[in-house]
């Protein structure tokens, strides 16, 4: 495990106790998860020197629940208790456990994550950073991002996706503190980051491990398309999809040390981390060290496997590790049914599953008033179709998981859009877990025009395999 990290002032600091449990009871599953996997990844990082631990403090779900149950009473209502908890002071002992939590990171930029019931990466809890000090100041910036964490358990959002998932209310939500795996880029404004970060599941494709790859911290959850996300990696190559990708951007092989070839829409982006990015050569030594750890990963942890991982500049650092459940779905028969969405139209799909839908929500572009309108139709129907028009899939992020929680499928109609769509997201992983099928392509004008604002009454059968990249609808005749 790596226990020395630099400063964002340039400053060594040695981590004496790298993996540290404080307050009674245990840890969230994202924490859990990452112990378990940690000799493993450990013994991978010292076969290829790809990949390294990271030290981790996790402060338990009892320690965020007792100060929830202080904090927000017997009050019934939900944003009383919201209320409550965002005004309420920690006891004296609480906050000498938070400082204890940071006190050996002192000067490091640190993530303070939530640490809830799913290790798998889905976005709907709040994460916080900042640099860990004693202070008092810094005690303070400590408590109002564990706030904000304790409050995203009890959010709208989350309460739908526990909800959707089957995952107990009150199954409660602890606190994951780890130190930024990043570099301070003073050639970028002097900015703390990490170079690279990249989602993967392994065994995605057959052998094939699916990759979003994204630039600095949290760069692989940008889901729109200036982000250089989606390859599939096999053990010897990339295979690009579509013309963003940072494959593409890089060339045809870019496991061989290819460099970035046109940096012009990321640049529009961040110029400054692209030149970062382009001074220091790190593309293809970044590329082979995750070949080698895909490579390693899958062979060691076997089956099918969701890591989360950020590059430094040196080599890829562990931040998330859990098994992942992708299930497997049949084509259906499409006799007697007129096919609306073929499987040529596609242009982006999630998920896998078959079913049929007996209502269809349609909205023609975004609009709050549509969503409100949206939130009560999803409070009562289940397993229904949201049918967007000129909106890319890429546009999901927009929206609240709340809003459609209850939904078996969302369609996009964005035609010439071209948008290559992200499939390892934080965003995505909330509805791959939640069993939500995303397709995004070109629909029959008959179909659009027959829909009104709101909601439609239709028989449709819809059918998604991201695992084959194909999927269709179809509306019985």
């Amino acid at each position: 495990m790596r226990t020395q990290f630099l400063t964002p002032s340039g400053k060594t600091v040695e981590i004496a106790e790298p993996v540290r449990t404080l307050w009674s009871g245990g840890c969230g599953a994202k924490s859990r998860a990452l112990l378990e996997r940690l000799p493993l990844i450990e013994r991978i990082g010292r076969e290829t020197g790809a990949i390294e631990t990271v030290p981790m403090v996790s402060v338990t779900t009892d320690f965020c629940r007792e100060f929830s149950r202080r904090a927000g009473g017997r009050a019934k209502k939900l944003e009383t208790v919201t209320d409550r908890i965002y005004k309420a002071t920690f006891l004296e002992s609480e906050r000498e456990l938070l400082a204890e939590a940071i006190r050996q990171f002192k000067g490091l930029y640190i993530a303070v994550r939530s640490d809830e019931a799913t290790p798998a990466g889905v976005g709907l809890w709040h994460t916080g950073f900042m640099i860990a000090d004693v202070t008092k100041e810094s005690i303070g910036r400590l408590e109002e991002i564990v706030r904000r964490i304790v409050l995203s358990d009890i959010s709208e959002n989350v309460l739908a996706f526990k909800k959707r998932t089957g995952i107990p209310i009150d199954s409660g939500v602890g606190v994951l503190i780890m130190p930024v795996a990043g570099r301070q880029l003073a050639d970028s404004g002097d900015v703390f980051t990490s170079i690279f970060h990249a989602n993967l599941i392994t065994n995605f494709t057959g052998t094939d491990t699916l990759i979003n790859l994204g630039i600095g911290i949290g760069g692989a959850n940008n889901c729109f398309s200036n982000a250089f996300h989606m390859s599939y990696m096999t053990p010897s190559h990339f295979m690009s999809l579509g013309s963003g990708t940072l494959g593409n951007m890089m060339g045809t092989n870019a496991l061989s040390g290819g460099e970035i070839k046109n940096l012009s829409e990321f640049e529009r982006e961040d110029e400054r981390m692209g030149m970062v990015i382009k001074s220091g050569n790190y593309v293809a030594t970044t590329m082979e060290q995750l070949r080698l750890f895909v490579q390693s990963y899958a062979r060691v942890v076997g089956g099918t496997a969701y890591a989360e991982i950020a590059h430094d500049g040196r080599c890829w650092n562990l931040l998330q590790s859990a098994d992942a459940t992708l299930g497997e779905v049949k084509k259906p028969s499409i006799r007697d049914r007129q096919e609306i969405l073929t499987a040529e139209g596609i242009t982006a799909v999630s998920g896998r599953r078959t079913f049929e839908a007996r209502k269809v929500f349609f909205m023609d572009g975004l609009r709050a008033g549509k969503f409100l309108e949206l939130g009560k139709f999803n409070e009562h129907e289940h397993d229904y179709v949201i049918v967007f028009k000129d909106i890319s899939v890429t546009e999901l992020s927009c929206m609240s998981f709340r809003d459609y929680s209850n939904v078996g499928a969302v369609l996009f109609e964005a035609e010439g859009y071209g948008h290559d769509h992200s499939m390892a997201t934080h965003a995505n992983g909330a509805t791959r877990e939640a069993g939500i099928v995303l397709l995004e392509g070109s629909f029959d004008p008959g179909f659009l025009a027959g829909l009104k604002e709101g909601p439609n009454d239709r028989n449709l059968i819809i059918y998604a395999n991201d695992a084959n990249y194909e999927g269709f609808v179809a509306i019985k005749k």
